[in-house]
Formats: C-alpha cells, structure tokens, sequence
C-alpha cells in the first residue's frame, strides 16, 4: 500500500513500508529501510539509511545518523538510539 510518484527512485533491497510515500524527486538507496507512514519528497537518501515511521523528509539528504540541506551549511545529528528499538 506505499505510493510511488514520480520521479521517484528506489535502491535495490530496500524496504518501504506500508502507507509510506516515495517522491515526487525522491531518490533512495539500496538497503534503506524506510518505515510505515514515512515520507521522502525532493530528497536524497544515502544507502542503509532507515527512515523511521511517520518520519518526512523533504529538501534534505539524509546519511544515517545525519539530515542536511543543500541549501544550507548545517546538518543535524540524529541520535542512534532514536533509530534502534
């Protein structure tokens, strides 16, 4: 039940879960996990990143543990443990 709109791009071996929306101008990596109800518009997600559920991402490139925006010189740690059960 996820939603692709194009143009979307999705990596190989990873997962998107239900009710979650890829694009439009999203681009994932392989080996993503990107979680229910999540959200990935205007963005770049690097590989064997996970997305959590309801998360939205959008105008940023997300790398793991960090989120940054092209059009800004900063980025935000995000705490592991927020990403781990």
């Amino acid at each position: 039940s996820a939603v692709l709109v194009a143009p979307a791009f999705v990596g190989e071996r990873t997962a998107v879960g239900p009710r979650a929306r890829v694009g439009p101008g999203a681009v994932v990596g392989a080996d993503c996990l990107l979680d229910a109800d999540a959200a990935v518009r205007d963005s770049t997600v690097l590989p064997a990143t996970y997305v959590g559920p309801g998360v939205e991402l959008g105008g940023v490139v997300a790398d793991g543990g960090r989120l940054t925006h092209p059009r800004r010189p900063s980025w935000v740690a995000v705490d592991h443990r927020l990403l781990h059960d």
